[in-house]
């Protein structure tokens, strides 16, 4: 049972503050090398998936228990040793139980007092109406959207090469079936899209969005207009950064060994310097006969909700 004195206060988004800014994105949209690239501003701190892990031990914990994990630790140890000793078990995951609560996430991000606080995260982490309400306070919000069949075949991609790297048969795939990740794949457009509205509603303000070819494609304008609408510094040495390997000092990782236990999802971002452009080849919509079936069923579902959230995207 939840303590009610540990309660967290869930009183909405406030007021945004320059230099607070928190990027919603669907998986495989280049979210992580936007990252890397204000990372590089000085006296910045970045959160990087959090609420993906609270979403994650959230839904084990329900699964195994028919409960709602607590939204905090604190008064709710046993609840967390519990969730914790459950993600070790079935999920080969160890990670504190302080920072596996949508509540602790939302109070350690808020305290963060670094000159410039900037928060990656995917927008299936908040997708619930209870987990929404433990959205930071005070912060600009930016949307990062990419075309459906791009996001499902890159997932698809890295299916393989994370499922035959483990020796395991990767003919005939099913994303719904063999997808080691945590995703809910007909969710995942949605609950952007869900945010997106619920940020517009709260605030009264259209939050930016921009797009992951565009920005690929011509990433100065895209890079200006965030740290412009979010009031971090832009200058023209954000388009380039020095590589780095899974130890990414100064992030605020989930568990300090999270970059390890994803890195087949990560590495190439950490070991960028720039932005590439995906050519002409990764222009557009990838064709329909050249996707699975599986593919076609998370595509048919995602699209009108990608395609009225291109239709407020920053134009470049």
């Amino acid at each position: 049972m939840s303590s009610q004195a540990n309660k967290p206060s869930v009183s909405g988004l406030g007021t945004p503050t320059p230099g607070r800014a928190i990027l919603w994105a669907v998986p495989r949209s280049r979210s992580s090398i936007l990252a890397k690239c204000l990372a590089a501003m000085p006296e910045t701190s970045v959160w990087f998936a959090n609420y993906m892990l609270a979403d994650w031990v959230n839904r084990v914990y329900v699964e195994q228990t028919g409960e709602d994990l607590p939204a905090e630790y604190c008064g709710n140890e046993a609840a967390y040793a519990k969730a914790a000793e459950l993600m070790v078990n079935l999920k080969h995951f160890k990670a504190s139980p302080e920072r596996m609560g949508y509540g602790d996430v939302k109070r350690q991000i808020e305290s963060d007092d670094s000159k410039y606080v900037f928060v990656k995260d995917q927008a299936h982490g908040v997708f619930s109406e209870r987990a929404r309400q433990f959205v930071p306070a005070g912060f600009n919000h930016v949307f990062l959207i990419r075309d459906p069949t791009r996001v499902f075949s890159s997932i698809q991609n890295a299916m393989v090469r994370i499922l035959g790297e483990r020796g395991e048969n990767t003919d005939n795939l099913n994303i719904f079936r063999d997808d080691p990740c945590i995703y809910e794949h007909l969710e995942l457009y949605k609950a952007q899209h869900d945010l997106w509205q619920y940020v517009r509603k709260q605030t009264g303000s259209e939050p930016l969005i921009i797009d992951s070819h565009d920005m690929a494609t011509n990433p100065r304008p895209i890079v200006k207009e965030v740290c412009d609408r979010v009031g971090f510094p832009y200058q023209e040495s954000l388009l380039s950064w020095q590589p780095s390997g899974l130890l990414t000092t100064g992030w605020k990782l989930p568990t300090p060994h999270y970059m390890y236990s994803h890195q087949q999802y990560y590495t190439s971002a950490l070991k960028s310097t720039c932005f590439v452009s995906p050519g002409e080849e990764g222009a557009g919509p990838i064709p329909r006969d050249q996707l699975t079936d599986d593919l076609i069923e998370c595509v048919d579902v995602s699209m009108p909700y990608y395609q009225e959230m291109s239709k407020h995207k920053f134009q470049v």
